[in-house]
């Protein structure tokens, strides 16, 4: 069964839409695909231009009838909606990969005994292969935080949720920082725990839902703008030991 209480939003733009992620043939399609049942990865279904959106996954791959099924949302009404719309734009993280896909032609279903929502098996998929957009998840002892200092004289010291050589997440545990997408931020400090501390600046790009236990946090996703070459190693530097320390935790 997923589990959506501890499931986070994946942001809407978590993967570039680039034809070297494109995948076309169905059967590098239903493969990912089927992937996502084997988790199952939770999957961030948008539909009313983005203005909406439900917390979902792959139940089945049904490949005789082309047809991907999907979960149905928190309640009838959002699901009806959903249907309606017959439009979702899929997001979701497999193995540590943005993905995302389309689903069309949608309608009411039943997958073994239990409503369900079933969609045509998508015409092509983008799974991100680039090694620089590989979100890190950061630990929550001696985490990494962002400092941004605005020309107002505001301060804000916020958590960092997860992290790449091409930006990062972000939440405020007050929840008081509350920027637009598109918005630059210039000599923001990111504290690197044992690895010392970068000047960075950083271009909002997509925002969501982060649950913390019950309480519900805004979170958003920024990427680095002109980060230099040091610093660039500096970051990789602190992501290969993120990675290494994640490896050794799983073998334990």
């Amino acid at each position: 069964m997923p589990d959506y209480q501890n499931a986070e939003q994946t942001d809407l733009s978590a993967i570039e839409d680039h034809e070297r992620f494109l995948l076309r043939s169905p059967g590098e399609i239903r493969t990912e695909l089927v992937n996502l049942t084997k988790k199952p990865d939770i999957i961030t279904a948008y539909f009313n231009n983005g203005k909406e959106f439900i917390l979902t996954a792959v139940l089945g791959v049904l490949s005789d009838r082309k047809l991907l099924v999907l979960d149905v949302g928190p309640d009838r009404a959002t699901t009806q909606r959903a249907i309606e719309a017959d439009r979702l734009v899929c997001t979701t993280r497999s193995m540590g990969v943005p993905v995302k896909f389309i689903c069309q032609g949608l309608q009411s279903a039943k997958y073994q005994g239990q409503p369900a929502i079933a969609a045509v098996l998508p015409d092509n998929l983008y799974r991100q292969q680039r090694r620089e957009y590989f979100r890190v998840s950061v630990p929550k002892v001696q985490s990494p935080s962002l400092e941004l200092r605005l020309e107002s004289g505001e301060n804000f010291l916020l958590k960092v949720l997860d992290l790449s050589v091409g930006g990062l997440s972000v939440t405020d545990l007050d929840n008081n920082f509350r920027p637009e997408l598109q918005d630059e931020f210039s000599g923001c400090r990111l504290s690197l725990p044992e690895f010392g501390e970068l000047n960075v600046n950083i271009q909002i790009r997509n925002q969501g839902k982060y649950h913390r236990g019950s309480e519900v946090l805004s979170r958003y996703g920024a990427a680095f703008i002109g980060l230099g070459l040091n610093d660039n190693l500096q970051l990789q530097r602190y992501l290969y030991h993120l990675q290494a320390l994640n490896s050794s935790l799983t073998a334990d």
